[in-house]
């Protein structure tokens, strides 16, 4: 089963589960025995969670702004930190611009996965 660390990582301390191996680039703390896909032999392996706060794109870049501080103050408090680490999740609260330019790239990314598999939407 591959799945994120919020649902996987109480279960594997639990004992319920046993993890075999992390999928993104970096060892996870908490679990810091289990190997990366890539360390554990799978060349070029990486998937990655993420969560993102989206607004309609004709937002004025005035509020796209108010709401990007609020929202990062929000996270990089200590509260929103330890909550998430508790869950294996790291804060990261990168720029607009960042944010535009990393999006862009998962389409990308994963719009050639679901070509090469064959995907379609019903």
């Amino acid at each position: 089963m591959v799945t994120n660390m919020a649902t996987a990582l109480p279960q594997v301390k639990a004992g319920r589960l046993k993890g075999l191996a992390v999928t993104g680039t970096q060892r996870v703390p908490d679990v810091a025995e289990l190997p990366t896909a890539m360390e554990a032999g799978l060349a070029g392996y990486e998937y990655t969670t993420w969560y993102a706060l989206l607004l309609p794109a004709r937002t004025p870049d005035a509020v796209v702004a108010r709401v990007h501080l609020d929202v990062v103050d929000a996270i990089r408090g200590r509260a929103c930190r330890e909550r998430f680490a508790t869950q294996g999740l790291d804060v990261i609260g990168t720029s607009v611009q960042e944010f535009a330019s990393y999006l862009r790239t998962e389409v990308a990314r994963w719009s050639g996965v679901v070509q090469v598999v064959g995907l379609s939407a019903n």
